[in-house]
């Protein structure tokens, strides 16, 4: 199904009034041209996470949606996004970074991105909704940590609560499709705002890797489905990988090696690797900035996880960032 956010990727900018018939028709036609009404119907984009005004339209469509969220690595999604658009030409961002090495992006965009939010935080307690720090959450209920009467508040959302100095701090990562993208606590307290909890998976790549089967049977489980037989060969199989960005190109997975094994963490086996001279060099400084910048977006996610809302960040992670 054609999403109702694709036109951000696409067209680069987000279209909350794209039109809701040609949606609600698609999903229908897949039950009357199967006969069924049990029928489960599903999307999937990566621009739905970042969309700010899309979990306010889902909950609207469908409050019973269950929402699925995979969730990478925040500086390998960004390296892999990076590559990925370098070398496609006909991508939506291959102007931006054709002539560009990771290094001097993240200097740019980094600068830009810094910029906007000297902006937005200006707005913090003027007008419009809650700019309180990011919620912790009880019970289903989200809790703003440090807030007197916090026991009464709630996860703060687009058109729930979000203020504008949030909205505009959101604005500046999701026009930022390379960086921006992989901040993920304030585009999971948005729909956190908006559904129950327990109508929310956060999963993580690192999981898919190490057990694909397993993941699909913590989906199945989410969505009330019956665990179905799979393709061991295709369970093992690794699609739009780099060099085979492509639907229809496969690998075995043991063929694939990540573009971000310059790794983060200094007892992983890159990591042990990376001496003095490659932290100061261009592309090691570049990382360094982005694990500052990820850095307390990440410590949200940390204090959800072990409050049980998701799931426990990837321990590579939490070295990794020093979270």
């Amino acid at each position: 199904m054609r999403s109702i956010s694709d036109a951000f990727l696409w067209q680069g900018s987000t279209l909350c009034d794209n039109s809701l018939e040609d949606y609600v028709v698609h999903a229908a036609a897949q039950r009357l041209e199967r006969n069924r009404t049990d029928l489960l119907v599903g999307d999937w984009s990566a621009t739905h996470f970042t969309c700010v005004c899309c979990p306010l339209v889902f909950r609207m469509l469908n409050p019973e949606a269950k929402i699925i969220l995979m969730l990478r690595d925040p500086i390998q999604r960004a390296l892999s996004r990076f590559l990925e658009q370098k070398s496609l030409a006909w991508a939506p961002l291959h102007q931006q970074v054709k002539n560009h090495t990771f290094a001097t992006y993240v200097h740019q965009e980094m600068n830009t991105i810094d910029m906007c939010l000297a902006r937005a935080v200006r707005y913090r307690g003027r007008q419009g909704g809650s700019n309180s720090p990011r919620p912790m959450l009880r019970g289903g209920a989200a809790v703003a940590v440090g807030v007197p009467g916090a026991e009464s508040a709630a996860a703060a959302g687009w058109g729930a609560g979000m203020g504008l100095a949030t909205w505009m701090e959101a604005q500046c990562y999701e026009r930022s499709n390379i960086l921006g993208w992989s901040v993920y606590d304030i585009f999971l307290e948005n729909y956190m705002a908006h559904f129950p909890l327990n109508q929310i998976l956060v999963l993580y790549t690192e999981e898919l890797a190490a057990d694909p089967l397993g993941m699909l049977r913590r989906v199945e489980g989410h969505l009330g489905l019956r665990p179905a037989a799979y393709n061991a060969t295709l369970l093992a199989t690794v699609f739009n990988s780099r060099g085979c960005y492509a639907w229809n190109c496969a690998r075995q997975a043991n063929e694939v090696r990540s573009a971000a094994e310059l790794a983060l963490a200094p007892d992983s086996p890159a990591g042990a690797q990376q001496s003095q001279q490659w932290q100061q060099s261009p592309f090691g400084r570049a990382v360094s900035r982005l694990i500052g910048f990820y850095r307390p977006h990440l410590q949200q996610l940390v204090r959800w996880g072990e409050q049980g809302v998701i799931a426990p960040l990837p321990p590579s992670w939490r070295t990794a960032y020093g979270v």
